[in-house]
């Protein structure tokens, strides 16, 4: 099954920036286990301060009753609409998430994400993360969430390279 949602505008900000905007989003279900999204856009960031062309691809598999992976791929281009272009950059993010529904009330999620930024003059920025999430339902509206992620940054510019090490505990109370 194919679902296929487009949208069409034009903006124009009184600083000689105007331009069209869209998105095209193509979802398929491959089957009951097998889902998969492709959209490309251009919009404006939440302060229309940048102008973002993109393209995501998204693809999801469920490989058993208690276990699923997501793998995704985007590519962005951001426009500086407000500093004559001086902060233009690219962004190229891919991960595979893996989800192991461990019981009734707990999920242990694994991921791994590479992420290339390129910025105006020539600045690159590799990441590579890893990360754990447990996630356990303590009751109906309260959740534990433990987090480690593990950061590898290296840069061309050797004052933004670095190392880190996050952890991270959340509870989440839902409200009715």
């Amino acid at each position: 099954m194919f679902f296929l949602r487009a949208a069409v505008g034009y903006y124009a900000d009184g600083l000689n920036h105007s331009g069209l905007l869209y998105q095209l989003s193509l979802n398929h279900t491959a089957g009951r286990y097998t889902t998969e999204e492709l959209t490309v856009g251009r919009n404006l960031s939440s302060f229309d301060q940048e102008d973002i062309t993109y393209e995501y691809y998204r693809l999801d598999q469920i490989l058993g009753p208690t276990l699923s992976t997501t793998l995704f791929l985007t590519h962005a281009s951001y426009q500086d609409l407000v500093n004559d272009g001086g902060s233009n950059f690219t962004d190229e993010l891919g991960g595979l998430q893996v989800n192991w529904t461990v019981g009734p009330r707990t999920t242990l999620t694994l991921a791994g994400i590479y992420e290339r930024q390129g910025e105006f003059g020539g600045i690159r920025r590799d990441t590579t993360t890893g990360r754990v999430t447990l996630d356990h339902v303590l009751t109906d509206t309260l959740t534990i969430q433990l987090l480690y992620e593990d950061n590898h940054v290296v840069s061309n510019v050797k004052r933004d390279s670095y190392d880190e090490n996050i952890f991270y505990i959340r509870l989440i109370k839902l409200f009715d």
